[in-house]
């Protein structure tokens, strides 16, 4: 192994001094960043907030859309039962201008108005189905049913609360 003299002593050169490992490590810690990370955190905080209350608005809609499709199918089923009475009571009268008009107590054209009634009622029955059918299809797409089946909603069965209850 070759050597140098020096002032300290002999230094050898070679492969056994040589045979060494470097390790480093290396730290970096700020010690100020102006306020950066606080706003951070501040930020995610106020970010956490506003999730929590969009699932809040985010839950009411979906209760005030269940509840509007809900009145929306109860209110198109009335609609449906007082076209069906409209359709009774018209046909009740073309019954009795038919029977007036056999009597010779009433003329041909009262039979025609009676008729024209009739089947203005039966359109009426036909636009409240079809209503009732579009607001049933709106429900069952609101509480996540395929909105081609049709459930029935019915009313008859409600009751209204007491002030006790309310």
């Amino acid at each position: 192994v070759p050597t140098i003299a020096t002032s300290i002593g002999n230094t050898a050169f070679g492969t056994p001094s040589e045979g060494f490992r470097l390790a480093e490590l290396r730290v970096q810690w700020p010690l100020w960043d102006f306020g950066r990370t606080t706003s951070r955190f501040g930020q995610s905080l106020i970010n956490e907030e506003i999730a929590g209350l969009q699932l809040v608005r985010s839950q009411q809609t979906v209760a005030f859309d269940v509840a509007s499709a809900y009145f929306e199918t109860l209110a198109a089923e009335a609609a449906v039962d007082v076209a069906e009475e409209a359709v009774r009571r018209a046909e009740s009268v073309l019954r009795d201008a038919k029977n007036y008009l056999h009597r010779g107590t009433a003329i041909r054209n009262d039979v025609l108005q009676a008729d024209v009634f009739v089947k203005e009622m039966q359109l009426e029955l036909v636009k409240a189905r079809t209503a009732q059918g579009v607001a049933v299809a709106k429900l069952n797409r609101a509480i996540g049913i395929n909105s081609s089946i049709t459930k029935a909603v019915s009313y008859k069965h409600l009751t209204m609360p007491t002030s006790d209850q309310v």
